[in-house]
């Protein structure tokens, strides 16, 4: 019997594909407590938030967030009646933006992607704006994806 050349040929164009690799734009810090001057542009001056980190990004754009546990801290897209913005409105969500790479999964020492360790380093989004044990004070949506394309969410735990 002999092998389908076909087969092979098309696994083989699949795994090149695979291969090829994406060139992303400026890396972006992000950490639950921040650092430095809280600019993002490094982990030494690591952003405390998220949500700016994706305002501010352009597409492109890959943000890098350390080990530890984010909550939403604002509206989604276009939301009205949503009330007044504070840490346990229940509007709150991440809202995310076309083309753009977020990676979870770092300690903070990081310099390339494929250091990060997803088991170690747990990276948590969580609506769990009130108190841990009740469920009737937890954000409504804690991701919204209103109108964007190709938003790569990696392994984020």
């Amino acid at each position: 019997m002999t092998p389908n050349i076909k087969n092979y040929s098309f696994s083989l164009i699949l795994a090149l594909m695979f291969l090829q690799t994406t060139s992303w734009g400026i890396k972006r810090y992000v950490t639950p407590t921040g650092a430095g001057n809280f600019t993002g542009s490094s982990w030494a001056n690591a952003s405390n938030d998220l949500q700016a980190t994706i305002n501010n990004s352009a597409a492109s754009d890959e943000i890098r967030m350390k080990a530890g546990t984010y909550y939403p801290n604002s509206f989604p897209v276009g939301c009205t009646g949503c009330g007044v913005a504070s840490g346990g409105n229940r509007n709150n969500t991440f809202s995310l933006k076309s083309d753009l790479r977020i990676t979870g999964g770092f300690s903070g020492w990081e310099s390339e992607e494929w250091q990060r360790n997803i088991v170690t380093n747990k990276t948590i989004l969580s609506g769990n704006l009130g108190i841990p044990a009740v469920y009737t004070d937890n954000a409504y949506h804690v991701v919204t994806n209103v109108n964007t394309v190709n938003v790569y969410l990696v392994e984020l735990t």
